[in-house]
């Protein structure tokens, strides 16, 4: 998201998906730069068409999260989903306060991984078609194997910051999906912290 100020970001999506619009969401200093603030409820930031991915056999989504609550709050984090009954994916944090990952309306993948309060993080989660793997601060933190390939939804927007439940609950930064499942060195690269 490389826009700091106003309603709009460009993306850098390949084949574009059109603009991320800021729907109830605003800008704040990010991890590096600008990033959007999420008020726990459903604002979000939203692609203004949908986003055709194609099916994605492997892929990595990885961010920068900031979670403003003295504790760990459920909400979306990024996801293509259409409705709490059709998504292709979805990470968010559960209730528990756990990572989980849901994967072509019928995989759920739930983690032991609670992500810090009151602090910036890196999470990044990577799935080859056969394992997924979670990441903390470049490390990881999580494997289980699953058919990790997110299907096509052609007309399912791509969300950040919210899901069918609710939104998350603080600032997110630095969003990337892509094609591929990153290695642990490529994941570590990402969650370096700018000096």
């Amino acid at each position: 998201m490389p826009a700091t100020t106003g309603l709009v970001a460009k993306n850098q999506i390949p084949g574009g998906a059109g603009e991320a619009v800021l729907r109830g969401a605003d800008w704040t200093t990010g991890i590096r730069g600008g990033a959007v603030e999420i008020d726990g409820k459903l604002a979000r930031v939203e692609f203004d068409r949908p986003v055709a991915t194609g099916v994605m056999a492997a892929f990595t989504t990885a961010l920068w999260a900031y979670c403003d609550s003295d504790k760990p709050v459920a909400g979306g984090l990024i996801g293509k989903w259409r409705s709490n009954d059709h998504w292709d994916f979805n990470l968010d944090m559960g209730s528990d306060g756990a990572i989980r990952l849901l994967l072509a309306n019928k995989v759920m993948l739930n983690t032991a991984v609670v992500v810090p309060t009151k602090t910036w993080f890196h999470l990044a989660v990577t799935g080859d078609g056969k394992t997924a793997r979670f990441y903390l601060n470049g490390e990881l933190k999580h494997e289980q194997a699953a058919q990790t390939a997110i299907p096509d939804c052609a007309d399912c927007p791509l969300r950040i910051g919210a899901n069918w439940d609710g939104g998350w609950r603080g600032k997110i930064d630095e969003v990337y999906l892509y094609r591929r499942a990153l290695d642990a060195a490529e994941v570590k690269k990402l969650a370096e912290r700018p000096r």
